[in-house]
């Protein structure tokens, strides 16, 4: 009797309620690599805040200054 109530397109319809695709998972994985990209951003910035032209010209006073190199 349980032959007959038995689903013959189970195996096809499997990979529905597979856990990759889950809301759940699509939603933790919406954006793969913005961690890696935020953080690359980052460190962009802080090198180019560091060298830019205007930070170099203050650095290099800067050390003017405590060498007593003014010139």
């Amino acid at each position: 009797m349980s032959q007959l109530y038995r689903d013959p397109w189970a195996k096809r319809e499997a990979w529905r309620k597979h856990p990759v695709f889950s809301y759940r998972f699509f939603a933790r994985n919406i954006f793969p690599g913005f961690g890696l990209g935020l953080g690359a951003f980052a460190v962009y910035l802080a090198i180019d805040t560091i060298t830019h032209p205007s930070n170099i010209e203050k650095l290099k006073e800067d050390a003017r200054k405590q060498t007593g190199r003014d010139h």
